[in-house]
């Protein structure tokens, strides 16, 4: 009997000790003591922001403010996405093929030159100060709006002029769903079935808009078509608005001991 034992331990010892069968996962989708305490949520971005998102504008304002890191990011944005000349325009057109029209080019680009020194509807700002003060407001804002003012109103010769407007217009806790005659309105912003915005139902501005008024506080207004055009931070495709990036980098860096925020 013992040689028999002997021998079925010798031919399992020969055959090896089959290997477990893998499942293909994720190492970060993995439980255990390094993850337990990492905490996610499967809700849409839409709805994270629904309850976050005023507050995320208000903290990285208030660090563009106070904050070195976040005033140096800002700047950053701004040198490498406007740069010290701002936005040029550089004309290229042709009698001929091969033959440029050298007049042409440059009375346009004259003309863009002076345009930009008058393309502020208020008057106060150049082009560049115009992209300066839209791309410094990213990182806190997330977004920006600006409205292309066209005819008599623009007050300059060119007929045509650029309204800077507060995202804090923009009723972020305004949710209507979709119904057979309206569209969905999520976060302020009207859309279409394809998710795509086609208006922007914004608040009348009120004496406290200069001191961070929010705008759920204003009266709402029937949806009127869109005339302003909104560009926001890259985000994910299904989120209406921009969020903040500035609050959320400090707050990144906070974890890490890296800055009190």
């Amino acid at each position: 009997m013992q040689i028999k034992t002997i021998l079925n331990k010798a031919a399992t010892w020969l055959r090896g000790t089959p290997k477990p069968a893998h499942q293909r996962s994720f190492q970060a989708a993995r439980m255990d003591r390094l993850t337990a305490n990492w905490m996610a949520t499967e809700a849409s971005l839409n709805h994270e922001l629904r309850s976050d998102l005023n507050k995320l504008r208000s903290r990285g304002r208030e660090l563009l403010q106070n904050n070195d890191y976040a005033v140096k990011f800002a700047g950053m944005c701004k040198n490498n996405i406007i740069g010290p000349g701002g936005v040029r325009l550089q004309v290229r057109t042709e009698d001929r093929p091969g033959i440029q029209d050298r007049l042409a080019n440059t009375a346009i680009e004259t003309a863009w030159k002076d345009w930009s020194q008058a393309c502020d509807i208020t008057g106060r700002q150049s082009l560049r100060d115009i992209c300066d003060t839209l791309v410094g407001g990213l990182p806190s804002d997330g977004e920006f709006l600006v409205r292309i003012v066209r005819g008599t109103e623009a007050a300059n010769k060119y007929g045509i002029a650029l309204q800077i407007i507060d995202v804090d217009r923009i009723d972020t806790t305004l949710n209507v769903g979709k119904t057979a005659t309206t569209n969905a309105i999520i976060l302020g912003v009207e859309v279409d079935d394809y998710r795509r915005p086609v208006a922007l139902p914004s608040t009348p501005p009120t004496p406290m808009t200069a001191f961070k008024a929010t705008a759920s506080a204003c009266a709402y207004q029937p949806p009127k078509p869109c005339t302003a055009s909104k560009l926001s931070a890259p985000n994910k495709c299904a989120a209406c608005p921009g969020w903040p990036q500035a609050c959320l980098a400090c707050t990144t860096w906070a974890t890490s001991n890296c800055l009190p925020c």
